[in-house]
């Protein structure tokens, strides 16, 4: 779903003052599924999020999954999160074995691990056909007065399906960047939600937002 406004563009930017040296890895954060965590679709599309340094949330994590002897059944020594959200995508390569406890295994580049079992259910992740409802309740800009940029503060109002699970992901996008999400939230309950959205950027005439839902195994809906 689109939704057009005549007002702003937002335009994503990282400022680093002076010669100061590169931003480091963001840490690990948290992994999804939880520990304990039954009914996972054996095909999902598994999440890792990172805690954001002060330069994003950009990092890298590795990962294993595996049986309940700690034989490995799959995994990769690199997975990138993104700068923007977090998040770093954990893709099975193939379908875990239903109804059966497994360990996943993340780690950062600092040795921050995440140890989780869960317990795959019997059924595939059900595909999410219709993009999210999505309506921009407030939008506002701030001037630097210093620099031709400025803080766009908005906040959209999303209706979504939900899903107990926690892999279901519902992202905003910028029509004119629309490779790079805005923010995202986790669609766990059907229904509405606020999300609230920063970014520095330049005043323009319009902004157009289009809303995707991830199902649990990360496959997008329609626009």
């Amino acid at each position: 779903m689109w939704w057009m406004m005549t007002t702003v563009v937002f335009a994503q930017a990282k400022f680093v003052a002076g010669d100061a040296a590169p931003c480091m890895d963001a840490s690990l954060g948290s992994v999804v599924p939880t520990g304990g965590q039954t009914d996972v679709p054996p095909d999902a599309r598994l999440i890792a999020l990172t805690q954001d340094n002060g330069c994003g949330g950009q990092g890298t994590v590795s990962w294993s999954v595996r049986d309940v002897d700690r034989d490995i059944l799959m995994g990769a020594d690199s997975a990138e999160a993104s700068a923007r959200t977090g998040r770093a995508d954990l893709w099975l390569p193939d379908t875990l074995e239903v109804d059966t406890v497994h360990e996943l295994e993340v780690s950062d580049v600092f040795g921050g691990t995440r140890l989780v079992q869960f317990t795959t259910g019997t059924e595939l992740a059900a595909r999410v056909d219709d993009a999210p409802a999505g309506v921009i309740q407030e939008a506002g800009f701030e001037e630097d007065e210093y620099s031709d940029l400025g803080t766009w503060t908005v906040s959209v109002d999303l209706a979504f399906e939900g899903f107990a699970s926690g892999l279901s992901v519902v992202r905003v996008h910028d029509a004119s960047t629309p490779e790079m999400p805005m923010a995202e939230t986790f669609a766990i309950e059907a229904g509405h939600t606020t999300l609230d959205m920063t970014w520095v950027g330049s005043d323009a005439d319009e902004l157009c937002l289009f809303f995707v839902q991830e199902d649990e195994a990360g496959r997008d809906s329609d626009a």
